[in-house]
């Protein structure tokens, strides 16, 4: 068989018919090159994915002005250099504006305190309930939960609740999908002003060395804890927020899972107080203040 090239984005996206599926599944069985375009296809949609506009701080954008000025309308032809010129100013408006959104975004930086209480009341807000809907969940998110959902992994939600580990909060996910169960679990250490302990494995409870993972020495950004004897169990962790992501069928969509999700933190999430935020992030916030002034 040649290499597939055409079929591959299709079959990503699960849009092949089911023989020339099943095709191209042998063929990949045994393509080296064709599984790495494969690879670096999901890589780069769970990319686009995971960048998200990161929400401002509740309350920035009050101090931004209401409305602009009106504008006054003319009309006048506009000559060749006369289109230079405003050319020219249009992209000093530019830089302008980026640079005014660069500061506004910028002064969410330090919001440590208020976070930790954001989570803490929207998960006790949450614990009241057995089990959390879309209205429950989106609470969740607008007090700064992450409650992922993995889109773009043919993963549907089964059920999702607030729970403790460890005592400390945390939201527990079920998902399914093609024959696959993957439990999330989303545990925010910090919620309570816990110090920076070990990274936890919920399903146990206890700090991941004295459960037996061992770090991915190819983590970027947030730490991965595998465990060498449960290929199904492994843990995300960074200061912010820990993943523990459980699967029944490990080598489908569990590597997925942990991209998306190391990559999903590493767009949205508001660094730690003292640690630098990038400045694309703080721009793309600024300028959703600018366009939304209401925006949350």
């Amino acid at each position: 068989m040649r290499h597939p090239t055409r079929d591959l984005r299709a079959f990503v996206d699960d849009g092949l018919p089911d023989g020339r599926r099943r095709a191209v599944s042998r063929h990949l069985e045994q393509c080296p090159s064709c599984r790495a375009e494969v690879a670096e296809e999901r890589r780069l949609r769970s990319r686009l994915r995971a960048l998200k506009v990161p929400s401002p701080a509740a309350g920035l954008s009050e101090g931004l002005p209401l409305a602009a000025p009106e504008a006054q309308p003319r009309q006048a032809a506009v000559t060749a250099r006369g289109a230079l010129v405003v050319a020219a100013g249009l992209g000093l408006a530019g830089a302008a504006v980026i640079g005014g959104a660069y500061a506004v975004g910028n002064n969410v930086g330090d919001v440590a305190e208020g976070q930790r209480a954001g989570l803490t009341a929207g998960w006790a807000q949450a614990s009241t309930q057995d089990e959390l809907g879309p209205e429950g969940l989106q609470a969740l998110r607008a007090s700064g939960w992450t409650c992922p959902e993995l889109e773009g992994l043919d993963l549907e939600l089964v059920s999702a609740k607030a729970v403790e580990v460890a005592g400390q909060p945390a939201v527990e996910l079920e998902l399914e999908g093609r024959g696959e169960r993957i439990t999330v679990y989303e545990q925010r250490p910090g919620a309570r002003g816990a110090g920076d302990e070990a990274a936890v494995n919920a399903v146990s409870g206890r700090a991941v060395g004295e459960d037996g993972f061992v770090p991915d020495p190819d983590s970027v950004g947030a730490q991965v804890w595998e465990h060498p004897e449960q290929p199904g169990l492994v843990v995300l962790a960074s200061s912010n927020v820990t993943y523990t992501l459980k699967s029944s069928l490990p080598v489908r969509s569990l590597p997925e899972a942990v991209q998306e999700l190391s990559l999903t933190e590493s767009a949205r999430l508001v660094p730690a107080s003292g640690a630098d935020q990038d400045a694309l992030v703080r721009i793309l916030r600024g300028l959703r203040l600018f366009s939304e002034p209401g925006a949350p």
